[in-house]
């Protein structure tokens, strides 16, 4: 059983609750959204002109989890 096991019950993360749950700073959490080292899924709401995408990041606990723990 991990520390962070009540977290397990939800079943998807924003990016504010990882950072509220386990003491992670936004940039530290894109920067490795971005290298793929944690994964993440997109739900994108719009495309801009430019490409990028705009929507809500979303996280699975046992993702986040499993990467603190690495």
């Amino acid at each position: 059983m991990t520390p962070f096991s009540a977290v397990t019950k939800m079943k998807m993360m924003r990016v504010a609750d990882v950072c509220r749950i386990y003491g992670l700073k936004p940039g530290f959490v894109n920067k490795y959204v971005k290298t793929g080292e944690l994964p993440s899924t997109l739900i994108t709401a719009s495309v801009t002109p430019g490409g990028r995408g705009r929507g809500i990041r979303l996280f699975k606990p046992s993702d986040v989890e499993q990467f603190i723990e690495e």
